[in-house]
């Protein structure tokens, strides 16, 4: 009998910290295409721009970023509570809004952007505070490390990085 409670109440305590736990997971980050939107989210909530030139659907990099780094909780709770993350996507396979691919290229012409992936941390002013060429497996922290101390960890480039494609379906006018 004694044993019988002494589970009850196990089950009574763990039951409500369970479901707590499972209340307080991270939804996932919003990453926005607007980049005129995101400047102006960031002045009004005093954070910085994170801008991620990506090509979604062929750079194996990219792919290594999303899994490493942008899916991950650390990187989630950092983000959320200091950036603005844009996506400024350079697919080979599928098709954006002509407004969206003018922007994009626009954003790359404007900040010299040649390989893929490359980050680039903007203040609320668009003043560009940090350039993170390619993904080397550095995780959440060197990352972030590299975001956030840019004269600690000088502006790299590596080998392993792609160029976005000269003219895709989706980058030619229309």
């Amino acid at each position: 009998m004694r044993l019988n409670c002494l589970k009850i109440l196990v089950f009574i305590v763990a039951l409500p910290l369970a479901v707590l736990t499972s209340c307080t997971k991270s939804a996932p980050l919003v990453w926005t295409d607007d980049y005129a939107a995101a400047v102006v989210q960031a002045k009004a909530e005093g954070k910085q721009v994170l801008l991620n030139f990506t090509g979604s659907d062929w750079c194996v990099n990219c792919f290594r970023l999303d899994d490493e780094v942008f899916s991950k909780p650390e990187f989630a709770d950092y983000a959320r509570s200091h950036y603005v993350l844009v996506t400024l996507d350079f697919p080979i396979k599928k098709e954006l809004p002509d407004k969206v691919t003018k922007q994009n290229q626009d954003l790359q012409t404007k900040y010299a952007v040649a390989n893929i992936p490359t980050l680039i941390l903007l203040d609320a002013q668009e003043k560009q505070l940090a350039l993170v060429q390619g993904y080397r497996g550095e995780g959440v922290n060197g990352l972030l490390d590299e975001l956030n101390d840019p004269a600690h960890h000088p502006i790299k480039s590596t080998a392993t990085d792609s160029s976005p494609p000269a003219a895709s379906a989706n980058s030619t006018a229309k």
